[in-house]
């Protein structure tokens, strides 16, 4: 077996050292993006206004709407629409906006 040679000796050191320079330019970059979310405030890190956002979009779907998505095909879909009625129907509210939905007396 030969000696390697100078060409291939100087190409793997050229690898190395820039798989190096790009470890670090990696992690500087991981490091400078972690520090920016780190100094953000909390009202920018949430772009929806949270659960409270959600419950007043699922309380703006009619009851028609409601019961349309129940018939869908889709899984997911007749799943969260079903989850959407049934907490209206346990929240104890009578009327909804755009539903037909109206108290008994009960």
């Amino acid at each position: 077996m030969s000696p390697p040679s100078v060409h291939d000796t100087n190409t793997s050191t050229l690898l190395c050292f820039l798989t190096g320079v790009a470890i670090a330019v990696m992690g500087y970059s991981l490091y400078s993006h972690v520090e920016e979310l780190q100094q953000r405030p909390d009202s920018t890190r949430k772009r929806h206004g949270g659960l409270e956002s959600d419950k007043k979009l699922e309380d703006a779907i009619s009851l028609k709407a409601l019961v349309y998505l129940i018939q869908s095909s889709n899984a997911a879909i007749q799943s969260n629409s079903v989850k959407i009625t049934i907490e209206r129907a346990m929240s104890g509210k009578k009327r909804r906006r755009g539903s037909s939905i109206v108290s008994n007396g009960y």
